[in-house]
């Protein structure tokens, strides 16, 4: 008997360490994009900060971005630039009715009016799952090249994988590089720099922040403090006067 209780135990632990072997198992890159992928959208609402930190030959700035999503077609989005040569915040927004560029409300497709802001956030295209300026798109298109799995780190705290990427295809190389949280796949860092020594050298580095997922939102908080109309004609006139 006790012959007996000794190989059932030790037949429970292999499976317990085969278990754990089996989740032990280190994610490939193409898997952790797939991922990410799937963890923008399958949230019903998004929130952050970010810092996004531009360089340019031997200058520098910092602006910052306040990104509210929800329901794939309502967001609120206020840009807000470092003193280059002066401070200015711009804001995106859409109810999912009627959109919005700096006060004046427009009244077509909502989607396209985020094209700016993929110069200080890329999340706004994962969430939404457009082409441009899209994360995924960037690590996955195989013409790029092959984007590797670096060394895991962590960006304020919170535990990342690490993917980079090497693009040859435009005149000046760049590298691309995510950091991904391990727990959530949520974009916290994302790297695009050129690697040539030029003059005109680019880095662009975007920080995520305070990221609150799968709140419930009223539409009106999109929309927040905005005129309730704004005509076309007054939109192409440019900002209408206090």
């Amino acid at each position: 008997m006790k012959m007996h209780a000794v190989a059932k135990l030790l037949l429970v632990a292999s499976l317990v360490a085969a278990g754990t072997c089996a989740n032990a198992v280190e994610l490939t890159a193409p898997t952790i994009v797939n991922k990410m992928r799937n963890a923008y959208a399958d949230l019903s609402t998004y929130r952050d900060t970010t810092l996004c930190i531009h360089n340019y030959a031997n200058d520098s700035w910092t602006n910052s971005c306040s990104t509210l999503m929800g329901g794939r077609n309502c967001y609120r989005i206020d840009v807000t630039t470092g003193p280059h040569p002066f401070v200015e915040t711009t804001t995106y927004a859409s109810d999912g009715v009627h959109w919005y560029h700096n006060m004046l409300k427009y009244s077509t497709d909502p989607l396209p009016n985020l094209t700016s802001v993929v110069q200080d956030s890329r999340v706004p295209a994962l969430f939404f799952n457009v082409a441009w300026g899209n994360i995924a798109a960037d690590l996955a298109l195989p013409v790029h090249g092959n984007t590797v799995r670096s060394d895991d780190e962590n960006v304020n705290g919170t535990p990342c994988y690490v993917l980079t990427r090497r693009d040859d295809t435009s005149n000046v190389p760049r590298q691309l590089t995510a950091w991904i949280g391990k727990d959530d796949f949520l974009i916290r860092k994302w790297m695009d720099e050129e690697l040539a020594p030029t003059q005109t050298h680019r880095k662009t580095v975007e920080l995520h922040g305070n990221i609150v997922t799968n709140e419930t939102i009223k539409r009106e908080e999109y929309t927040r403090d905005l005129p309730d109309h704004k005509s076309r004609r007054q939109a192409s006139a440019g900002k209408p006067k206090n």
